[in-house]
């Protein structure tokens, strides 16, 4: 009963930081239901006892005595198996760099204790120090400065304890002229969040609901207010992460946090990657001609997928969705011009037009005589040079080869709109002028569209092309025109939105959609998602945020 009475002791005991007095440990104790009736004396004589056998310090401040352990102590940990000393050990050598700095000091202690159980050879061996590592493939991060401990401490407390909080941190907007600031501010504090190395503090300022953050190692001094907290109940640090605000003002081509049907292609080796540390659950995994392998997945988009993307450079071919690839051709096309000189005088020794089959076309290399076909394996596009085509230089000598030229005027695109690729047609018609057209004459509201005379119970969803190779859908109740708006290559949930409107005008006297094979090729429907959801809005029922 004593020796369990002291262990209890001793787990009361804090460091020099959080040090506890006599009667503070007594009370303590004397919360545990066995220990009510301990009396102070006791605890004493247990403290004494206890200072001879562990690093211990007593420090006395008048009539007051405070209780906590030795800093940096280098002892064994009562209890502590030899997994959990490497488990410590191994944190402490590989982890260093990403935990915070007020976490690893806390933990110290420990792994004092699991170096010198480590350390100690064990009988017929190595010691277990020499034979476990972990290797980064990451790039090594410049160490900033540590965080002050104390300010650290006092935005933790107030933020558990829903407390108002002054900060002072130095405006680094003034860098530049030399004149640092000091900003004082009131804030209430609303999480706590690690991003790589760095530990941010999303807060509110007083009387305002719009987070904003600042890194812990920027506050220079924290004081918790009086004041109670007066800053948004219902905040969601999820929701606030999910909408890309700790990214700052990164030029992404889609929202963060938005579900996509990312489709890449990847190279062996990094495809062999990919399969030992998972990114997502691959719905579908093909090889194309060039013995890549293709995943179709869904995945939410963040910032962190994209800059993977961009630095897998040429080991990746993004085929969907059209924004996304073309984000990544421009982004890779601005890096390669960096590492390129004057290009533009150079000429091709092939050119063809994009309706051309080059693909299966022999080119010959004028310069070092390679011969081949520009789909072989071994000739990779250079996207670098040409805004409206794409470049394949000679694998053997990187003389510029051939030259595909994807202008086209209207005429053209309507001549040859079977050739183009998935991603090509959602180019062509996705400029910017034709969308500010979509978005000026698109069906709005059910007061848009007109009453129905006697007919038929269904509408018809058709796809018009144009003399002038526009495409467009139009609605007719029978042989009746009723709205005529843009088409949309692979709109789903354009035509979903429109299905809407006509449930809400009219869900009393038509009970069906009827899309023409033509139309539904159009709006590219290729998984079982989204053709239930199209299914349903073609019966005028509602698709409920849970169905979505």
């Amino acid at each position: 009963m004593q020796v369990e009475r002291q262990w209890k002791l001793l787990r009361l005991i804090p460091d020099k930081r959080n040090r506890r007095s006599t009667d503070e440990l007594w009370n303590a104790l004397r919360a545990e239901v066995e220990y009510d009736d301990i009396s102070k004396r006791t605890v004493e004589r247990d403290l004494a006892f206890l200072q001879t056998m562990f690093p211990l310090e007593q420090k006395t401040e008048g009539r007051t005595n405070y209780w906590y352990w030795q800093p940096n102590i280098n002892m064994w940990l009562p209890g502590m198996t030899d997994e959990e000393a490497l488990a410590f050990h191994m944190v402490e050598r590989n982890m260093s760099d990403l935990l915070p700095e007020v976490s690893m000091d806390r933990l110290a202690s420990y792994f004092a204790a699991a170096r010198a159980r480590l350390t100690e050879k064990p009988k017929g061996g190595r010691p277990w120090t020499g034979k476990f590592r972990i290797i980064s493939s990451g790039v090594p991060r410049v160490a900033r400065k540590r965080i002050n401990l104390e300010p650290s401490r006092v935005v933790r407390q107030a933020l558990l304890e829903d407390r108002q909080l002054a900060i002072s941190f130095f405006d680094k907007t003034a860098i530049a002229s030399n004149t640092l600031q000091t900003v004082d501010l009131a804030v209430n504090p609303l999480a706590i969040v690690q991003r790589d190395k760095e530990l941010l503090l999303v807060f509110s300022r007083r009387s305002e609901r719009n987070p904003e953050y600042i890194a812990l190692r920027d506050i220079e001094k924290a004081t918790v207010s009086l004041d109670q907290f007066d800053g948004p109940s219902r905040f969601d640090v999820d929701a606030y992460i999910e909408s890309g605000a700790l990214h700052g003002s990164i030029d992404l081509p889609l929202p963060i946090g938005l579900w996509i049907r990312l489709s890449i292609s990847l190279d062996e080796d990094e495809w062999q990657r990919v399969c030992n540390s998972p990114l997502v659950a691959s719905e579908k995994i093909s090889h194309d001609k060039n013995g890549r392998t293709r995943l179709l997945m869904p995945i939410r988009f963040t910032a962190e997928l994209a800059e993977w993307l961009l630095g897998l450079g040429p080991k990746v071919k993004v085929h969907y969705p059209p924004e996304l690839r073309q984000w990544v051709a421009h982004k890779t096309r601005s890096a390669a011009n960096q590492y390129r000189g004057d290009s533009n005088a150079e000429k091709p020794q092939h050119v063809f037009r994009w309706f051309d089959r080059w693909e299966d076309a022999t080119l010959a290399c004028s310069v070092c005589h390679w011969e081949g076909q520009a789909n072989a394996q071994e000739m990779e596009p250079d996207d670098s040079t040409m805004h409206t085509g794409t470049e394949f230089r000679c694998p053997s000598c990187s003389q510029l080869l051939l030259a595909v030229d994807y202008s086209a005027t209207t005429d053209e695109i309507v001549a040859h709109w079977d050739v183009l690729d998935r991603s090509t047609r959602a180019a062509v018609l996705c400029t910017p002028e034709r969308m500010e057209l979509f978005e000026r004459d698109k069906l709005r509201s059910p007061k848009d569209l007109p009453d129905l005379k006697k007919g038929p119970n269904f509408l018809t969803w058709h796809l018009v092309r144009h003399k002038d190779g526009e495409v467009s859908n139009s609605l007719r109740h029978g042989g009746r025109l009723l709205w005529i708006q843009l088409a949309l290559w692979e709109g789903v949930e354009e035509f979903l939105r429109v299905a809407e409107i006509l449930r809400l005008r009219y869900g009393q006297y038509i009970n069906r959609i009827h899309v023409t094979p033509e139309a539904m090729g159009f709006l590219g429907v290729g998984d079982v998602f989204n053709a239930k959801r199209i299914e349903m809005a073609c019966r005028m029922e509602r698709v409920t945020p849970d169905e979505e």
